[in-house]
């Protein structure tokens, strides 16, 4: 099917643009989704890329660069949005619809967990919201040495058609944020990436007073810097049949 890469629709984050020039160049076909953001090395110039699909002609600036990047992704089949975060992570997939084309990607791309939104936790603002078959990629720290690895990795497998078994996949939905009571309220260093949290674990620090999880959760993204108000998502997870029971007809997520 006919795919494309989409890098860098937050400007800040660079790395899977330099290793798709560095290895891929004139393997795959990818677009740089906001040239101007990814060269003043910030993550947007006026509104968030990512919420603010499907775009307006007389939006901001983001959103009209929305409309011409529709344009160009309604060409393709497969649509592979690859970012990175500030905070330490697993590589995982995000999907906004669960079909058996958006599993197979997954599969294709090597990723050994994927997520969910539930839908009182999403936009329906994110570019694979508003495309058939597009998932994005969490890919790791965008400082990480890992990182690279891990995106070359990805493409290498999707490339030569390579595929993990949908047994092998951890699946996961997000139900919650955890939010901060104040500015500086910090989780504490035994809250990872998709290590369970069990209900009365200490989850954070505020100054001298320490909060506790009022149930069993999975730490999603913890100690993200763009999510100023929030100290991670939360995630219960799931079997594969439990997975794939979400509606692909339902209203869009992210």
């Amino acid at each position: 099917m006919k795919t494309i890469f989409i890098v860098s629709v937050h400007g800040d984050e660079q790395a899977p643009l330099k290793v798709i020039k560095e290895h891929f160049k004139d393997r795959l076909k990818y677009l740089v989704a906001h040239p101007e953001a990814f060269k003043k090395n910030v993550r947007y110039l006026t509104t968030d890329l990512n919420r603010s699909f499907p775009g307006r002609v007389d939006g901001s600036k983001e959103e009209r660069i929305v409309v011409k990047l529709m344009k160009k992704l309604n060409n393709y089949e497969r649509v592979i949005d690859l970012h990175t975060a500030t905070c330490d992570t697993l590589p995982f997939a995000i999907l906004t619809k669960v079909t058996k084309d958006h599993l197979k990607l997954v599969s294709l791309l090597g990723l050994r967990r994927v997520v969910c939104m539930e839908k009182n936790i999403a936009s329906g603002k994110a570019l694979i919201d508003h495309i058939p078959i597009a998932i994005s990629v969490e890919c790791g720290n965008e400082r990480s040495p890992a990182t690279p690895s891990n995106i070359k990795k990805m493409i290498d497998d999707y490339l030569n058609n390579k595929s993990i078994s949908l047994k092998r996949i951890e699946y996961y939905t997000v139900f919650e944020f955890l939010t901060k009571k104040t500015e500086k309220e910090r989780l504490v260093k035994k809250i990872q990436p998709f290590k369970l949290v069990k209900k009365g674990e200490i989850v954070s620090r505020n100054n001298n007073e320490l909060h506790t999880a009022k149930f069993n959760f999975y730490p999603i993204l913890p100690r993200e810097k763009n999510y100023k108000d929030i100290l991670c998502l939360m995630a219960k997870k799931v079997c594969l049949k439990e997975f794939k029971e979400i509606s692909s007809s339902r209203e869009t997520l992210l």
